[in-house]
C-alpha cells in the first residue's frame, strides 16, 4: 500500500537558490519535490565530504608506495604505470564525486 504524501514543509529560499533547485531539479528529471526529498533524505553526499579527505590521503600514500616499489625494483615498470593509471582513473572520478558536493553550503545568514 503506498502512503499518503499529505505533509509538507515550508522553506524561505533566494530567488536564484530557488532556480538553482528548478535546474537541478530538471536536469536530474526530477520534479522539485521529487529532487528536494531524495537529496534531503540520502546523507551520501555528507558522508562523501566527511570521508573525502581520508580517502585523497590514503590514494596520495598507495602512489607514494607504488614509486618507492618501482625504486627499489620490487614491481615492473609495466606493472606500475598500469596500477598509476588504474589509480588515476580512481582519483578522476573521486574528484568528479567530490565536485558534485561543491555545491553544498551552509551559510550562516539570518533571516
Amino acid at each position: 500500500m503506498k502512503e499518503s504524501k499529505n505533509q509538507s514543509i515550508q522553506v524561505r529560499l533566494t530567488e536564484n537558490e530557488k532556480e538553482k533547485i528548478i535546474q537541478k531539479a530538471n536536469k536530474a528529471g526530477l520534479t522539485q519535490s521529487d529532487y528536494i526529498r531524495a537529496i534531503s533524505l540520502k546523507d551520501d553526499s555528507l558522508k562523501i565530504l566527511a570521508n573525502g579527505q581520508a580517502v585523497a590521503a590514503a590514494m596520495i600514500a598507495l602512489q607514494v608506495e607504488i614509486q618507492q616499489a618501482i625504486r627499489t625494483g620490487k614491481i615492473s615498470d609495466d606493472l606500475a604505470k598500469e596500477i598509476l593509471k588504474k589509480l588515476e582513473s580512481v582519483s578522476k572520478m573521486f574528484s568528479e564525486i567530490l565536485n558534485q558536493t561543491d555545491d553544498i553550503s551552509f551559510d550562516e545568514e539570518e533571516e
